[in-house]
């Protein structure tokens, strides 16, 4: 084993540092990158025991079924997806909406150049009248949005993201200070 790998082996399996990023692999073996990653947000563990086991997900009706992004228990209205009685999506008789993720990072702008710490703030699912583009995905002020379904006259349609989701935000690397999300699915 390495120096670099003895000096992480003990550190938990996700670490913020400008221009460092140490994320541990599933075999428990430390892995770091030396590129621009600012922030990995792991996702909860398949053996936590709680509502982070289960997959994020919309059913026709409009009911989310609770899983953890990022961490955090994903709110509908203000109300967590695991609350009692649990939330859910008023979708309209007519029309097309989108299910949406809306994911609110904060970090901190280096110079007015860069960002830097990277963390989420809140996750909310909302229901808006226009789908999320790409463009929603890099962004200054830390507010991304993510397109999770499609509902049409009352019914979810369409689903284009389920199962556990973690996040990853690296600053855009061209000098304007936005920060750029991925998921991690």
């Amino acid at each position: 084993m390495d120096r670099l790998t003895e000096l992480f082996a003990s550190k938990p399996t996700s670490y913020t540092g400008l221009g460092l990023a140490y994320v541990g692999d599933t075999r428990g073996n430390a892995v770091v990158s030396a590129e621009q990653v600012l922030e990995v947000i792991p996702r909860a563990s398949a053996g936590d025991g709680g509502a982070g086991r289960a997959p994020l997900s919309v059913s026709s009706s409009g009911t989310v079924k609770p899983g953890l992004v990022a961490g955090f228990m994903p709110t509908i209205d203000g109300t967590q997806l695991d609350a009692t009685p649990a939330p859910s999506l008023s979708l309209p008789s007519s029309g097309t909406r989108y299910v949406v993720l809306e994911i609110d990072v904060d970090w901190t702008t280096v110079e007015s150049v860069y960002i830097a710490v990277p963390v989420v703030t809140a996750v909310r699912i909302t229901l808006n009248a226009t789908a999320p583009t790409p463009a929603n995905l890099l962004t200054s002020n830390g507010q991304f949005k993510v397109w999770l379904a499609t509902a049409v006259d009352g019914v979810v349609t369409a689903q284009y993201l389920t199962g556990y989701v973690s996040v990853q935000v690296i600053d855009s690397g061209d000098g304007t200070a936005r920060g750029q999300l991925y998921l991690i699915t």
